[in-house]
């Protein structure tokens, strides 16, 4: 009887974690704030690359239209901005830093910004000084915004 109850109890608090895990435009509000459709980032300095890329998966699902960087965008805001490209532009003032992770490992983007990255000298250490990709490179990857 008592492991029937520890099932119970185990399964119960899991449905609970489950429900309370945030969907769609509420985690991509948690991660890089509140913003409309499309999501306009002016300035972000990043921070869990997993909720950047859980908001990205979101962003890629339909939660929002389009993305537009319009300003700094570092580190995990770089990831979202990477993972979801197709849905991403850039206006003349975006600009992206990058850096390594607090595990020592780069920031997870596709190959082709690995490949500038590295061209570049790599990821610099995760409390250093970012590197800078300015709009004029950044250009190369994403789309620039055009006027609605």
């Amino acid at each position: 009887m008592k492991r029937v109850l520890l099932s119970l109890c185990f399964l119960f608090a899991g449905a609970v974690v489950a429900q309370a895990a945030p969907q769609g435009d509420e985690l991509i509000t948690r991660t890089v704030g509140r913003c409309g459709d499309p999501c306009t980032i002016t300035s972000n300095y990043g921070g869990s690359i997993v909720d950047f890329e859980d908001a990205a998966d979101a962003i890629a699902a339909g939660a929002r239209k389009r993305v537009v960087i319009d300003g700094y965008c570092a580190s995990a805001c770089m990831v979202l901005a990477d993972r979801a490209r197709h849905k991403t532009c850039i206006t003349p003032r975006a600009v992206f830093a990058y850096h390594k992770t607090n595990y020592n490992r780069p920031i997870p983007l596709r190959a082709d910004l690995r490949r500038w990255i590295d061209s570049k000298g790599g990821f610099p250490e995760f409390r250093g000084t970012p590197g800078i990709m300015p709009h004029e490179v950044a250009s190369r990857f994403w789309a620039r915004c055009t006027a609605a």
